[in-house]
């Protein structure tokens, strides 16, 4: 968070598409005890990387988020469809022998 400008960013990431609903939830349950106390944070900037790569749910969460009082915006960053996963690159690293 930055108090000095009342702005809470919240970060989350999307491993799969049905993170989306989830997360929405979760940002709403995380809401209310943050906004409740507005001489610190006034606005919420909604953060999400989508590791998944499932556009497909990109409009539908950001305008289900910006419709919340309190949430100024909400910015998917997807994953490129080039870039292995993150349990892709666990795979790929080879391992030493002890």
């Amino acid at each position: 968070g930055i108090p000095s400008l009342g702005l809470l960013i919240e970060a989350k990431v999307a491993r799969s598409a049905a993170d989306f609903k989830a997360i929405e939830k979760q940002v709403l349950e995380d809401l209310v005890p943050y906004l409740k106390s507005p001489e610190r944070y006034r606005e919420v900037l909604v953060l999400i990387y989508d590791d998944s790569c499932s556009v497909q749910n990109h409009d539908t969460t950001v305008r289900a988020l910006r419709s919340v009082a309190g949430i100024t915006d909400v910015v998917i960053v997807c994953r490129p469809s080039q870039l292995p996963t993150a349990g892709q690159q666990d795979a790929t690293i080879p391992t030493k022998n002890p």
